[in-house]
Order: C-alpha cells, then structure tokens, then sequence
C-alpha cells in the first residue's frame, strides 16, 4: 500500500475511533468540538478522515471523553491483521460474496478492525 493511502487510513481509522467514543459518551459534535476549541465542520472533518488532527487536539479529545489517546491509534500491524481477517473470511465462506458480506460488516461492527470488501 503506497504512502498516501497508508496515510488516508490511517486517518480515516482514528476519525472513526473518535466517532464511536464520542457517541458511546452521548456527545454531539458541536459539544465536542466547543470544549475542545475547534468548529464542529472540523471536528466533522477529522472524523471523517479529513483533516489530520494534531496530538495536542487527539489530547484534548482523549482528556473530555475520558479515555486514552492510544485508543484513537491503530496498532502498527493493522494491515496484517486486515490481510489475516480477510483470509480467515475466504476460508470460511468460500467464493459466497453475500457470506462473505456478512462476516465483513460483522467483523466491521464488533470491532475496531474495518475491513473493506
């Protein structure tokens, strides 16, 4: 995977991380990003992937959730547990596309690992 789409998931992972924490804590994005001093489009663009937060803004973030800024960061094996999650799903169900489906948006939804079809 070159540089820049390492990079864009990257991003994209840690945009998502703060999305699920900030709705499991019940917050809407204009709280958050009030008590964190950034606009709510900004705080919509980092979680989409957008715009790269700084460690200073991932602190804040962490500090008003309560929880640990390494939560927000994908392990640097990501991409080797994606590439094992995807052959343990063709092993599972074969050339099945729906089954396969299914594994994917299940593993996708219990977890912190997205994996794209």
């Amino acid at each position: 995977m070159p540089k820049s789409e390492k990079e864009t998931e990257f991003y994209l992972t840690v945009g998502n991380r703060i999305r699920l924490a900030r709705k499991e804590n019940k917050i809407d994005q204009e709280l958050l990003a009030k008590k964190i001093g950034l606009s709510r489009p900004s705080v919509i663009n980092i979680e989409k992937g957008r715009q790269k937060p700084s460690l200073f803004q991932l602190w804040c973030i962490s500090r008003y959730l309560d929880i640990p800024i390494t939560d927000f960061i994908p392990p640097a094996d990501l991409e080797i547990r994606i590439e094992n999650w995807k052959e343990k799903i063709e092993n599972i169900a074969g050339s099945n596309d729906e089954m396969q489906k299914v594994l994917i948006d299940f593993i996708s939804t219990n977890s912190r690992i997205k994996l794209n079809p």
